[in-house]
């Protein structure tokens, strides 16, 4: 699946793809969110729930480095090359 595919699906449709097409790759959190990074295909997707709400607010589809600073201490992007640019 490429990330305009992934733009094009409805969001049930695409929490689905994230689940049965996405990888795991790190979890964070602030006093507020819990943020779930997933790699599918050649780029990713950061989940963000509300504990307060107790529900998913968003996916946030991406390919650039830069929204990956906040993960950097618990990913590897040494096989990841192929799904991000500058």
């Amino acid at each position: 699946m490429t990330l305009y595919e992934y733009l094009a699906i409805n969001p049930l449709e695409q929490a689905n793809a994230i689940w049965d097409k996405g990888t795991f790759m790190a979890h964070r959190n602030d006093e507020l969110n819990e943020y779930v990074l997933y790699e599918i295909g050649d780029f990713f997707v950061e989940v963000t729930y509300s504990n307060l709400e107790n529900k998913i607010l968003t996916f946030k589809p991406f390919k650039t480095m830069r929204v990956l600073e906040p993960y950097c201490n618990q990913v590897s992007l040494s096989n990841k090359g192929k799904a991000l640019s500058k």
